[in-house]
């Protein structure tokens, strides 16, 4: 029925038993009261009175209408009526309290309480055989109807209308047989406290409240009314609490168009379709329900906004419902939280259609669909839920965006744990997602999501399944023992997998079919029972710095797929460590491919480059099979593979130059590659094991740098590594195998080690051995009994500051490990220094040399030009070689310079030499 017909023709009712009471009232003020019919006897108050009477003026009467209207009865008193059946409509026009002698024994048509009336009570009647209300408060307050029993098919049993602060409380309100429209009704009327009423059986419902609020329903029993327990219509602020309502034939609750209602701790259950239903209301917060057995939804919120189910205030138990158990569309802005939610009929929490909410810490079991189910929505948080054992999925997202799935528990769902399509800018973080019936997260048809931080393992099928996708990452995720893929990615475009763990799955740890522009990267993917990583019909695809070990078929496999690139990956103890069949334009590099049961790379495609790999401990190390063309092995380590290190049975060209075999010798080498295919296979030239000294001749004391490289091919021809360069990084085992001693040795890095040969005390050949894989080449340094340029560039630093110090020149000075004297040393500087002007950088050889007899002369203070003190070291050589003595002194343009002048004035010359501008000897020498 429409509400405004209703509430029209409950008005009409009102305005004509109203103006019938006052014609009533009116008659019975004028009447002479002490000669009314109406009025029987005056007693004392120890008399027995019979009928209605009053209390405080023991005065009995006839009806009770009489006693009220009584003059002698005034406001405030007691109108005690006996035990019988009074067939009137009662009009209460003052404020008394009008209470049975015993409870039910009084019956009564009506009661109507005007505004005069307010404050009264009404108390313990049976009130039967009326039209109308059962009991009519119109314009009233504070007043008290209790304990009353209301039956007899009347439109409402409590009727309020713009009455307020009145309490209904402990009244039966029911009838089988005759049922009343409506149990309780208020219209207009605010602060009213409804209180521990029955009321059942209405022909609409239970407790109507329209345009009525900040009212209290309290701990009713409300039950078997034919449309909805309770009825909030366009009624806000108003508390429903500590209610039993079922059985009724639609809503338990019903709100429509009401703002900040309060719904908790009710019992509602088994009523015809929802337990609570909110429509296009604001602000309702429902918590602490049982709410159990509904027809249709347990709660149902339609167009609503700001609101609360469940929050930290409580929880709801929701369960047994026919359809959902938490159903909410078209609304916004409100929080789903702490809610336990099971053995639904469909979902346990389905939200369709809305905007801007929170699902949150909500227990979601064992219901028929899903758990958790939201679709056509758009900013959602779905956090901290438990949604388990559910007969579909454990959450779904259906036509999302922009959501946030955290910390979630979804686990042994019969479909998938969570369940995204056509959905968009989804992040799913830190679930635990396992052992669910079909896969542990399913994302199909939806863009932009990230998939981070989750554990997901011993799901049935496939632990991530990503169909039709683009633009998302799935990182950082420890995916396991998954009954089939850890993660299959099929249909999908512009991805990443980063950072993931992946192990111990049935098939593939990474399953690709028909992908393009995606970057796997940095994976640890292990012991899965076929693939690491498995591509079919993929292009586009980087495989990059994973470490891939322990699975049962390859570690990566390519199948009918180009333009991948499989770049700085560990893959080893795999069967194969790269499988390549049927695709094009593969580039495999960088990666170290190790132990591996069968081959390190196995290629059946054409267009594929092996560049600088380590290829090691496999069975076969790189194996070249059926229509294997235009394929580049280059600059790889392959060595120590137990069967051959290439085998070629293809029919097509390959190109193997430039690796490293483990051997300088062709012979070696030869033994190391297996060639029966049909097309041509080039391996010549290799790469070989080069060392070098530098400088290979030194003087006693003196050091060489000892390099060894991967950087010249059996031709001798050098290979700069920017070009390409094997990508050893072990040690070069430098051993000196005659005399000195090897530090600072280095680890292969770009192709070269180094090493220091050192403690080259006596004069000889020092052989130094360096060997990788399984050659050894050697190197000599030559130690001649002399002194190196480095030495004598010391050595001069110190005479000179040892001159400038004390005047004269120091006895001896150590250069390198020899002790010798200043004519010794005088014979170093001048032919030093004629050496390195010619760039002659030779160690020069110590001979003996007598001192000056008598050592003076006299010259000029000035500069010596270059020129002139070369031919003054020439001079001086030429005199000590001829006479086996240093001079008394040396003729120049400046005079006679004597001995020690001389040897101060080379070891200023080649100080500046090596540390003042080094490499050059300075233009002049001042003396």
């Amino acid at each position: 029925m429409n509400k405004k017909l209703i509430a029209l023709a409950f008005a009409l009712v009102m305005a004509v038993m109203l103006s019938g009471a006052v014609a009533a009232a009116d008659e019975d003020t004028v009447a002479d009261d002490t000669s009314s019919g109406d009025l029987l006897t005056t007693t004392s108050s120890n008399t027995a009175l019979p009928d209605p009477y009053v209390v405080e003026t023991g005065i009995s009467y006839t009806t009770i209408q009489a006693a009220i209207d009584s003059v002698f009865t005034q406001d405030g008193m007691t109108i005690q009526v006996e035990d019988g059946t009074y067939n009137e409509d009662v009009l209460v026009w003052k404020s008394l309290t009008i209470v049975a002698d015993n409870l039910y024994g009084a019956t009564v048509n009506s009661f109507y309480i005007t505004s005069t009336g307010s404050g009264s009570t009404i108390e313990g009647f049976y009130i039967n055989g009326g039209t109308g209300e059962a009991v009519t408060l119109m314009d009233a307050t504070d007043c008290t109807i209790k304990n009353n029993w209301i039956t007899g098919g009347y439109s409402a049993g409590v009727a309020l209308v713009n009455s307020d602060n009145n309490d209904i409380t402990y009244n039966v309100i029911d009838d089988w047989a005759s049922a009343n429209y409506y149990g309780i009704y208020l219209d207009n009327s605010d602060n009213n406290w409804i209180y521990q009423n029955s009321v059942g059986n209405s022909t609409y419902d239970g407790i109507w409240l329209y345009q009525s609020d900040l009212n209290y329903i309290d701990s009713n029993n409300i039950y078997w009314n034919s449309f909805n327990g309770v009825y909030l219509d366009e009624s806000d602020e108003n508390n429903l609490e500590n209610n039993y309502i079922c059985w009724n034939s639609f809503n338990g609750v019903y709100v429509d168009d009401s703002d900040d209602n309060n719904i908790d701790y009710n019992y509602i259950n088994e009523n015809g379709l929802n337990g609570i239903y909110v429509y296009n209301s604001v602000s309702t917060d429902i918590y602490n329900n049982q709410i159990y057995d509904n027809g249709a939804q347990g709660i149902e919120v339609q167009y609503g906004s700001d609101f609360l189910i469940g929050g930290l205030l409580g929880t709801n138990v929701i369960y047994g419902n026919g359809d959902y158990g938490i159903y909410v569309h078209d609304s916004s802005d409100f929080e789903v939280s702490y809610n336990t939610v099971y053995d639904n009929a469909w979902d346990g929490i389905g939200i369709y259609n809305s905007s801007e909410f929170v699902v949150n810490v909500n227990a979601a079991f064992d219901n028929v669909n899903n758990g958790i189910n939201i679709v056509g929505s758009s900013d959602v948080d779905v956090t901290g839920n438990y949604a388990y054992s559910n007969d579909a999925d454990g959450i779904q997202l259906y036509v999302v965006s922009d959501a946030f799935v955290y910390g979630n528990n979804a686990d042994i769902n019969v479909f998938d744990g969570i369940h995204i399509y056509y959905s968009d800018n989804i992040l799913v973080e830190c679930n635990d997602v396992n052992l669910n019936g079909e896969d542990g997260i399913d994302v199909v048809d939806s863009n932009y999501f990230d998939i981070q931080y989750n554990l997901i393992y011993q799901n049935v099928d496939d632990g991530i399944d990503i169909g039709n996708c683009d633009n998302f990452n799935v990182f950082d995720n420890d995916i396991y023992q998954n009954g089939d893929d850890g993660a299959d990615i099929n249909n999908s475009t512009l991805f990443e997998v980063n950072d993931n763990w992946i192990y111990e799955n049935v098939d593939d740890g990474i399953d690709l079919d028909t992908c393009t522009n995606g970057l796997i990267d940095p994976n640890l993917i292990y012991d899965n029972t076929e693939s690491g990583i498995e591509m079919n019909d993929c292009e586009a695809i980087d495989i990059v710095n994973n470490e891939i070990y322990g699975n049962g078929d390859y570690g990566v496999g390519i199948f009918d797929s180009s333009e991948i690139s499989v770049d700085g990956n560990i893959l080893d103890d795999n069967e194969d460590g790269v499988h390549i069949e049927g695709s094009s334009l593969i580039i495999v590099q960088n990666n170290t491919i190790s132990n591996n049961s069968d081959d390190g790379v196995s290629i059946n495609s054409n267009l594929v480059t092996v560049f600088q790999n380590d290829i090691f401990g496999n069975v076969w190390g790189v194996w070249l099979w059926g229509d294997a063309d235009d394929v580049d092995v280059n600059f790889n380590r392959i060595v120590d593979n137990t069967n051959v290190d290439l085998g070629y049975i293809a029919t097509g060209d390959v190109d193997a130059t430039l690796n490293w075999w483990g051997y300088n010798n062709p012979a070696d080498v030869a033994t190391r590659i297996s060639d029966t295919g049909t097309g041509t296979l080039t391996y010549d030239p290799w790469i070989v094991l080069s060392i070098t000294a530098s400088p290979a001749s030194v003087g006693i004391g003196g050091t060489s740098t000892i390099t060894a490289d991967l950087l010249y091919d059996s031709d001798g021809m050098y290979h700069n590594p920017v070009n390409g360069v094997i990508p050893y990084k072990g040690s070069a085992n430098f051993t000196a195998t005659t005399f000195g001693t090897i530090t600072n040795a280095t680890n292969f890095s770009n192709g070269v080690a180094t090493a220091t040969l050192t403690n080259l005390n006596d004069a000889g050949n020092a052989v130094v051995d360096s060997t990788v894989d399984h050659q050894t080449v050697s190197t000599t340094v030559v130690v001649v009994p002399g002194a190196t340029i480095a030495q004598i560039i010391t050595a001069a630093g110190v005479v000179k500051a040892f001159y400038e110090a004390n005047g004269v020149l120091p006895a001896t000075v150590l250069v390198g490990a020899q002790n010798l004297t200043m004519p010794q040393f005088l014979y170093l500087l001048v032919t030093a220094t004629q050496n390195v002007n010619v760039g002659n950088l030779n160690p020069i050889t110590v001979i003996a040399v007598n001192p000056a007899p008598a050592p003076g002369g006299s010259y000029t203070h000035g500069n010596l030009l270059k020129a002139s003190y070369l031919t003054v070291a020439g001079n001086i050589r030429n005199f000590i070689l001829t006479n086996g003595r240093a001079p008394n002194y040396a003729q120049t343009s400046l005079g006679k310079i004597p001995f020690s002048k001389l040897v101060y004035m080379y070891s200023k010359v080649m100080n500046f030499y090596g540390n003042i501008i080094p490499n050059r000897l300075p233009n002049y020498v001042y003396i």
